[in-house]
C-alpha cells in the first residue's frame, strides 16, 4: 500500500518514509555548509528494504533545488544480492578497459535484511541559490532487466535541513571544553590526545587501532556534529590535524571515520608570495633574442583548494 509522504513527516527533526517497494528510510537532519568555493551536503540515513528482489536495485539521488536551479548529487545504490555482484563485475571490467563511470556514485551497498546506516557527504560548487534550496531524494527502482519500474521524489521537510554559511569574516572560537558556549555550538571540533579526551568520546575509539595512527571521527548526537581528531602521541595528532586542515582531502573523505598514518600524504600548503601556493620549487629560465633572460615560477592563489598538493611537471 502506498502512503502519501506528507502524512509520514514527524514533527521531530527527522523523517520516516515508506514506499510501495518497502523502502523504509529514516533521515537525521541534513546540513548544507556553504564555504567560499564549495557547498558540503551531509546527512545520516538508516534504511531497510525487506524482501528485495536479488536482481533489482534502487537508486537514491539527493537533489538540491530552489525551483530555478537544480543540482543532482552522487547517487546511493542499494543492490539486491545478484545485482551487487553484477555491479562489482561491471566496475572491474570498466577499470580494465579504462572506462570511467558516467554517473557519480557515492556508495553502492548490498542490501541485507537488517537496518543499514549511511553517512552521506557530497560537495558541489558554491552558489548563492544553494542557501535557499530544498533537499529531496529521487528514488528509482530498476528491475533485473534494467527497466525502471518506479520513480518518485521523496521530499525532506525544509525545517529538517540546517544551512550554515561560512564567510571571510567568520571566526573560529578556541574554547576550553567545559565552556558553556561549546555545548551550545551546532558544530564542534575537538583536537586532543586520546588520554585527554572526555570520557564520553574515548569510548568512540580503540586504543589498538590508534597505535602509530591518528584518527578523525565525525560524531552526531543530539542534533549536533562533533569532529574529533585524536592520537596517542603528539606526532600523529599533528599529522591528523594537518589532514583535517587540507580542504581538498577533507572534501574527498566520504566516510565518518578516517585513519591517518605516517605514510598518509597531507600536502599542507605553504603561504608565500602574497597568499599564493607555489607549484614549482625552482625557477625556469627562458632566453630570448639579444640574450635576454627571464626566470619565472608558477603559483596559484592559495584559496583555490585544487592547487593544494599539486605540482607542475
Amino acid at each position: 500500500m502506498k502512503l502519501k509522504t506528507n502524512i509520514l513527516f514527524s514533527l521531530l527533526l527527522c523523517g520516516t518514509f515508506a514506499t510501495a517497494q518497502n523502502l523504509k528510510l529514516d533521515i537525521l537532519p541534513p546540513s548544507v555548509t556553504l564555504g567560499q568555493d564549495s557547498a558540503i551536503v551531509s546527512m545520516k540515513m538508516t534504511l531497510n528494504v525487506p524482501q528485495m528482489d536479488t536482481k533489482s536495485h534502487i537508486r537514491l539521488t539527493p537533489v538540491l533545488t530552489d525551483g530555478t536551479h537544480t543540482a543532482e548529487l552522487p547517487q546511493i545504490l542499494l543492490n539486491g544480492e545478484r545485482a551487487h555482484r553484477l555491479y562489482r563485475r561491471t566496475l572491474a571490467l570498466n577499470k580494465r578497459r579504462g572506462k570511467a563511470n558516467v554517473t557519480p556514485v557515492f556508495t553502492a551497498i548490498p542490501l541485507t535484511d537488517s537496518d543499514q546506516t549511511i553517512h552521506y557527504r557530497a560537495s558541489l560548487p558554491a552558489a548563492d541559490w544553494v542557501q535557499f534550496a530544498t533537499l529531496n531524494l529521487k528514488k528509482e527502482v530498476i528491475n533485473g532487466n534494467g527497466e525502471k519500474v518506479q520513480s518518485e521524489n521523496i521530499p525532506i521537510p525544509d525545517k529538517a535541513t540546517h544551512i550554515a554559511k561560512v564567510t571571510d569574516t567568520d571566526k573560529v572560537r578556541i574554547l576550553p571544553y567545559n565552556d558553556g558556549r561549546v555545548k551550545d555550538a551546532d558544530y564542534r571540533v575537538i583536537i586532543a590526545k586520546y588520554d585527554n579526551l572526555p570520557k564520553n568520546y574515548k569510548s568512540k575509539f580503540s586504543v589498538d587501532k590508534l597505535k602509530n595512527r591518528g584518527c578523525l571521527r565525525l560524531v552526531y548526537s543530539k542534533n549536533k556534529y562533533t569532529l574529533i581528531i585524536t592520537a596517542l602521541d603528539d606526532e600523529m595528532l599533528q599529522k591528523a590535524t594537518r589532514f583535517m586542515a587540507n580542504t581538498e582531502l577533507m572534501t574527498e573523505t566520504k566516510k565518518p571515520v578516517k585513519y591517518v598514518s605516517s605514510k598518509t600524504a597531507t600536502y599542507m600548503s605553504s603561504l608565500h608570495y602574497d597568499g599564493s601556493y607555489q607549484l614549482t620549487n625552482q625557477g625556469a629560465t627562458l632566453t630570448g633574442s639579444g640574450h635576454h633572460e627571464e626566470t619565472f615560477f608558477v603559483a596559484l592563489p592559495a584559496s583555490q583548494s585544487n592547487s593544494y598538493g599539486s605540482k607542475v611537471k
